[in-house]
């Protein structure tokens, strides 16, 4: 399943185009390298997501096989508070 797609039925972010403009602008890493919004998720990925002041890390739990919306696709690592400057 694409990067954008996942992180809206997981409900890392509410809409897909959201996720898409996040991977394009540089704000969404998956293993540590930049992700481009096309990128095949695999279980056991490590999502990082850079959403205005926070710095959000996800480990994919289950990636789904049909369109069900589900926060259980995901467990949260960490979450961060970072400066604007970022």
């Amino acid at each position: 399943m694409r990067l954008d797609k996942f992180m809206q039925l997981s409900r890392i972010v509410k809409r897909r185009t959201l996720a898409e403009a996040l991977c394009r602008e540089g704000l969404v890493w998956v293993n540590g390298k930049v992700a481009k919004p096309s990128y095949r998720v695999k279980v056991g990925d490590k999502i990082k997501v850079r959403l205005g002041r926070w710095l959000l890390e996800y480990e994919v739990v289950e990636v789904p096989t049909n369109k069900r919306i589900s926060p259980d696709y995901v467990k949260l690592i960490s979450k961060e508070e970072v400066s604007r400057e970022w």
